[in-house]
């Protein structure tokens, strides 16, 4: 019965670490397809989280400024250390690879990064580390 308690607890921990925070979904919905997107309502009546919606181009237009000797460095680590890397001329060139490098440069900097809005994309909660009291608690009694 204790393992059940510590569950509920830690669930509700993780859902309450995610209150105040944004995540970024990007492209939005997939063809018309609504079932295959979560309505931002739900997210903040469920998870107190905002949506931030980010166009596809906006990862194109930031990856064409994109640090050059960065994407080569990478490039080049890639060609030496990555299982193959086989260019074919058609779905697979030097210059594709770049471009993927420069997306990828785009999307893990995307959380540091304002979008032009007063908040900055995908920011984390501001309890997002503390531990509940109720969590410490269950916790002491299942050491005891």
């Amino acid at each position: 019965m204790l393992d059940g308690i510590l569950v509920q607890v830690r669930a509700a921990t993780a859902v309450r670490g995610l209150r105040g925070s944004t995540f970024g979904r990007i492209g939005g919905r997939p063809m018309g397809m609504y079932t295959a997107v979560a309505n931002a309502d739900q997210w903040i009546s469920k998870f107190g989280m905002d949506v931030e919606e980010i166009d596809q181009w906006e990862l194109v237009r930031r990856a064409e400024s994109a640090e050059a000797s960065r994407v080569k460095q990478a490039v080049s680590w890639l060609e030496r250390h990555a299982a193959g890397v086989h260019y074919d001329g058609k779905q697979l060139t030097p210059e594709l690879l770049e471009r993927q490098v420069r997306t990828y440069y785009v999307m893990r900097d995307l959380p540091r990064r304002p979008t032009g809005h007063p908040t900055p994309l995908l920011r984390r909660g501001a309890d997002r580390r503390r531990r509940s009291a109720a969590e410490l608690q269950v916790r002491h009694l299942a050491d005891a």
